[in-house]
């Protein structure tokens, strides 16, 4: 899963998919995301890998169909190639800016089946990690339109080939989603999901939980001898444990420079337009 860049050096590659509830509620989560991808993307560039990012939008699509005061309770963005992901942080935070917290009715709303739909129908690079990052602020509609329960997701996220799925959302919704752990990415390895964490309605707040998902994320792609530390028989990663605490009080926040990696995100790779504004 590498991409050889000029000399010795070698660059991996992730595409990430951001899966917003863009429900009356969730304004802040918007900014977050928005205001956050820069950042996001130094991190990754700073362990020398190459992101591109999507974006899949929803609400309730039992409660409002296809359709909530006049917005798509489930779409993904499609970007000037005509493909689900872009390297260009302008194009993504536009796209994100064009978002408009709407919508919604009561709890809960369509997570497992936007899930599911940014599992299956993004357009995935060959050989890049696969990322998605769910942010919701409301439990998960079960059965949901498509997905009857977490079963379901598992599957698609299966067959899909999903190597990473990070949950940020309410702490009483975190038991909703056990048993996704247990899905398997492309190398049919166990799914790295090691926290839901929790969300606020706190712009700043989201931005740094976002940022250390991104180290997260990128830490365990460069992890060679132990790429997923869950298998069969392990401690489940959605129990709020010690570990869960870490992540609610920050952990290692900070920005791309408080990382481990010694490289500089700014060092000129082989791969023009990385991130290019």
């Amino acid at each position: 899963m590498t991409i050889e860049a000029t000399g010795s050096k070698r660059i991996t590659s992730a595409n990430v998919v951001f899966c917003v509830d863009a429900t009356g509620s969730m304004e802040f989560a918007i900014t977050a995301v928005k205001n956050a991808i820069v950042r996001v993307a130094e991190i990754y560039m700073a362990s020398r890998i190459h992101i591109s990012v999507g974006l899949v939008q929803f609400r309730d699509i039992v409660f409002a169909g296809r359709d909530d005061c006049g917005y798509p309770t489930l779409e993904m963005a499609s970007f000037s190639d005509g493909s689900s992901f872009t390297a260009n942080t302008s194009e993504f935070s536009s796209s994100v800016g064009s978002l408009v917290a709407a919508g919604g009715g009561p709890n809960p709303e369509s997570s497992f089946d936007a899930i599911a739909h940014a599992a299956s129908h993004s357009n995935w690079s060959p050989g890049a990690t696969r990322v998605i990052v769910h942010i919701t602020d409301a439990e998960p509609r079960i059965p949901d339109d498509s997905m009857n329960d977490v079963d379901d997701l598992r599957s698609i996220l299966t067959k899909s080939g999903i190597d990473q799925l990070f949950i940020v959302a309410p702490e009483e919704t975190h038991g909703s989603y056990e048993g996704i752990e247990r899905a398997q990415g492309q190398e049919d390895q166990y799914i790295l999901a090691p926290y839901t964490i929790l969300i606020q309605d706190d712009v700043d707040y989201l931005v740094e939980r976002l940022s250390q998902i991104a180290r997260i994320s990128s830490d365990s792609i460069l992890d060679d001898e132990d790429p997923t530390p869950f298998v069969s028989g392990s401690i489940s990663p959605f129990d709020d444990d010690d570990d869960d605490d870490e992540i609610e009080e920050g952990g290692n926040d900070g920005d791309a420079s408080d990382s481990d990696s010694t490289d500089d995100p700014d060092e000129d790779y082989s791969d023009d337009g990385l991130f290019d504004d």
